[in-house]
């Protein structure tokens, strides 16, 4: 019930143009190492959507930032630790966009071009461990690990500011 009432703000300050800023607690590691509790998420409308966008989903009456790995017929996300594809997101069930988040005092602005290029290549590696079957274990974890590279990037190289 109080989460569906945060959706319904939520939804009523996107719909406003208003930027919201959400403190995380994270009841998953879906997002883990990028998200964890107590990243603060900067969210805003929607104009665009691009492969490698975080958004924020009403992800069946629950929070839910992933990340856009496939638009092709629909719009597909995936936590970036989690190890299959979700369901087509249906456009009701996008709150906003990600465009920065803030951890240990830094802000981690997405809109940056080298966090687009970081975001776009977490999302290809992503979906290509998700998309290998069980024989294919070995190339798997291979796009894991390098997804994982990349994601640890942004946190100890990207661009950032104190605040």
């Amino acid at each position: 019930m109080i989460q569906s009432k945060l959706i319904t703000i939520i939804k009523d300050c996107i719909k406003d143009q208003k930027n919201i800023t959400l403190n995380t607690v994270c009841g998953s590691k879906s997002m883990r190492p990028l998200i964890t509790d107590d990243t603060k998420l900067f969210v805003k409308a929607v104009n665009q959507i691009n492969v490698g966008d975080l958004l924020l989903l009403d992800f069946y009456t629950e929070l839910c930032c992933h990340r856009v790995i496939k638009i092709k017929n629909g719009i597909y996300t995936k936590g970036d630790n989690n190890p299959t594809v979700d369901y087509e997101v249906k456009t009701e069930q996008i709150l906003g966009k990600v465009y920065g988040i803030k951890r240990n005092g830094k802000f981690y602005d997405f809109r940056k071009k080298t966090l687009k290029i970081y975001g776009c290549l977490i999302a290809y590696m992503s979906k290509l461990s998700a998309n290998y079957d069980k024989e294919k274990t070995i190339y798997k974890k291979i796009c894991y690990i390098i997804m994982k590279f990349f994601i640890n990037g942004v946190i100890a190289r990207g661009e950032y500011e104190s605040i």
